[in-house]
């Protein structure tokens, strides 16, 4: 317990040069607890945005990808930021509080999103201001996360749902907490609140695992899990790719008009131009991986990219993320496609993500 709350309370005060905790026990645990269990992950150090004035809400409709304007106080959203292009800028949980609108976004956007949402307060009144260090947040995943919350926070939570937040007390410190949806029919819990909460949050967190299979989870057996289950991380979002190729259409609200990038958006979508899809891969041998690996076909044409890889708790092999021309997935024969690592060819296989 000691470890886990010292790793919280540094990862409040973490820059984006320092590492974050990889491993509270071992990655094969970890995972293990994530495939079976219910595992928690800090991520107080990735991007967290207050947005108020009386225009706030208005305004983050006008330049995001959902529908914003009639969400209640207590009540969140998943929206995309895009370019004007139509290509991804950042994916966040919008939470609506009685005095403020919190982003909770991705690690290492804070200063892009920022910029970005002030570039169009013109005359709005809106403000932006980071949180970061004054908050915790804390992700619950897997299949005992219900129980989990309940075990927590008793009848609060005993009825969640989906998009409403809820406050309760934990050791006189107030905690919101949320089930919000991931992909692929998945769903995370979010906890959040004042930093000088976060040891009262973790001590209760610990208290479960005598009745719970519960670990905190680190960024390698977290990855893979992410990986495994094909859910799009910072990697899959960037200004490479839209929406729809990230799978993430359901964020997208077709009927609400005009936001930055909505026309190219709009338009991929009517008329089917959509060039790429995200998919699975599974690598026959080991890589090294350190960014992203252009995959090829026979031909040796580019045929698409990895954005994500991580080693298979299951096996030897390697799976991972990233994009392919939705030409390929649209052909019934089966190909071969490849990646290079350093001058040796290793031959890649797509997986099944989700429904994709």
């Amino acid at each position: 317990m000691l470890q886990a709350l010292s790793a919280l309370e540094k990862n409040l005060q973490l820059s984006e040069s320092e590492d974050k905790i990889k491993v509270f026990t071992s990655v094969t645990e970890e995972y293990e607890i994530l495939s079976t269990g219910v595992g928690a992950r800090d991520v107080s150090y990735s991007t967290i945005l207050s947005v108020s004035g009386k225009d706030a809400q208005d305004f983050l409709h006008r330049i995001s990808t959902n529908s914003v304007k009639n969400l209640e106080i207590n009540q969140a959203v998943r929206t995309i930021f895009t370019n004007d292009k139509g290509r991804i800028l950042e994916r966040v949980v919008l939470a609506r509080l009685q005095d403020q609108i919190i982003l909770f976004g991705n690690e290492g956007t804070e200063e892009l999103l920022s910029f970005w949402l002030n570039k169009y307060i013109i005359m709005d009144d809106v403000k932006v201001k980071s949180l970061y260090g004054q908050q915790f947040v804390i992700e619950v995943h897997s299949h005992q996360a219900e129980s989990l919350m309940i075990l927590l926070f008793g009848d609060a939570a005993k009825k969640i749902e989906e998009n409403k937040i809820y406050t309760v007390l934990c050791d006189s410190h107030i905690v919101h907490f949320l089930k919000i949806h991931e992909q692929n029919n998945k769903y995370k819990y979010i906890l959040f609140g004042e930093a000088s909460g976060v040891r009262a949050i973790c001590t209760q967190l610990y208290e479960s695992k005598s009745i719970l299979d519960f670990s905190f989870i680190g960024e390698e057996a977290y990855e893979r899990f992410r990986i495994e289950e094909g859910l799009v991380g910072p990697k899959e979002l960037s200004n490479q790719f839209n929406p729809i190729e990230a799978g993430l259409i359901g964020e997208v609200d077709f009927k609400k008009g005009c936001y930055i990038g909505q026309e190219v958006i709009a338009r991929l979508d009517t008329y089917h131009k959509v060039q790429k899809s995200l998919v699975g891969f599974v690598f026959k041998e080991r890589i090294a991986f350190d960014g992203v690996l252009t995959v090829y076909d026979a031909e040796r044409n580019e045929i698409g990219v990895v954005t994500s890889a991580a080693n298979s708790p299951e096996s030897s092999s390697m799976i991972g993320l990233g994009y392919i021309r939705k030409s390929k997935l649209e052909t019934e024969e089966e190909e071969t496609y490849f990646v290079l690592d350093g001058n040796r060819e290793v031959e890649t296989y797509l997986r099944k993500i989700g429904n994709l």
